[in-house]
């Protein structure tokens, strides 16, 4: 970790703020994990255990995509770097146009993911010990922090890409996952609060 934040705060041109976003998301969904593996076996909690279960699989699952992506945003974003320092002509408007395309898919990925981990940290509210309600805060602002870091490096990607048609079929995907992962945290929070306070 020490080394990753080391060379995301260096000149260097990856890991940048897609790969940012991906390591927070796998920290939120990691706190989440935390909260189910320190229910799982309590007594009180036994009915729950096989939905818990289920979803510690699935987080588990999650957090390897966070990882997965932070490594291939990495990888696509030294192709736009590439493209970059192509001479002027056809060949490097083609190229750059393409790996733009493909820089967008990992942060819109990680997108996917954040709202996914968050619609399961929702339905841990009620299954898991109420004493670790906080670290499931943890986890919410965690994934909103990583759908905000996400989004936007997809906006960011489609602002230099020329295809229209592409732009707003992306756009418009990413605003509806944008608003029901956003949404979803609001509600979780909110209702944390509530109950700490």
């Amino acid at each position: 970790m020490k080394e990753f934040i080391a060379k995301l705060a260096s000149d260097a041109p990856t890991p940048g703020g897609g790969s940012a976003g991906c390591v927070i998301g796998a920290i939120a969904v990691a706190a989440a994990q935390m909260v189910l593996n320190l229910t799982t076996g309590k007594k009180k909690y036994l009915q729950f255990e096989q939905s818990n279960g289920e979803a510690l699989q699935e987080l588990e699952c999650l957090a390897g995509e966070f990882l997965y992506l932070k490594e291939k945003d990495e990888q696509v974003f030294d192709l736009v770097s590439r493209a970059y320092a192509l001479p002027k002509g056809q060949t490097k408007t083609k190229e750059l146009q393409i790996a733009l395309q493909t820089a967008m898919q990992p942060p819109y990925s990680g997108l996917e993911i954040a709202l996914r981990s968050l619609e399961i940290v929702q339905s841990l509210l009620t299954t898991t010990n109420a004493n670790l309600i906080s670290d499931l805060a943890v986890a919410t602002a965690g994934l909103e922090a990583a759908v905000k870091c996400c989004y936007f490096n997809v906006l960011i990607n489609l602002k230099f890409i020329k295809d229209e048609e592409f732009c707003n079929f992306w756009s418009d995907k990413a605003r509806v996952c944008y608003d029901k992962a956003l949404a979803i945290s609001g509600a979780v929070q909110e209702e944390i609060l509530q109950k700490i306070t």
